[in-house]
């Protein structure tokens, strides 16, 4: 078991207004009794959200984590779903740019 206060860092596979997916080698239990912090940099600022890890698959010697947000005011998701789109857009153009 982790300790309470114990960060490390996770990479984030895909993530919405509602969760997010995680690969990490770390094995966590999955718990809708145990909420986790998320410090997200999400492009120029750090967002912070609570979540519950919801299932988990064994990827060869990685774990790949479903996460539920708790505790998520609608204006902070609203605030998320904005960041999120606008990383997408400028992701986009960037390609589109790079294969012409």
């Amino acid at each position: 078991m982790l300790p309470a206060e114990e960060e490390f860092e996770v990479e984030i596979q895909n993530i919405s207004g509602g969760g997010l997916c995680f690969l990490s080698d770390r094995e966590l239990p999955v718990s809708e009794y145990l909420e986790w912090q998320f410090a997200i940099d999400i492009g120029d600022r750090e967002i912070e959200v609570y979540g519950q890890l919801v299932w988990m698959e064994k990827k060869e010697e990685l774990y790949l984590y479903g996460v539920k947000f708790v505790f998520l005011e609608e204006t902070e998701q609203r605030n998320l779903i904005t960041s999120i789109n606008t990383i997408q857009i400028r992701r986009r153009q960037r390609e589109k740019y790079i294969t012409g």
